[in-house]
């Protein structure tokens, strides 16, 4: 099967510039826990998932920052 059969494009897609609550919000618009983080041109740059946002606040509030 070839991976473009598979792939979905229509997903959203976060900006370096966003905060973690816009990820979150976006996230939760589209019912996924994971977005592809883009720059201006639409390139990828990585991802985000809801997980690591959640092991930045555990870590945050573990630190008191």
């Amino acid at each position: 099967t070839p991976v473009a059969n598979l792939l979905q494009s229509d997903l959203a897609a976060a900006r370096p510039s966003w905060s973690l609550r816009d990820a979150v919000v976006a996230m939760e618009a589209s019912h996924t826990d994971i977005l592809a983080v883009v720059d201006s041109d639409g390139g990828f740059i990585g991802i985000i998932r809801a997980d690591d946002i959640l092991k930045l606040d555990e870590i945050l509030e573990e630190t008191g920052a």
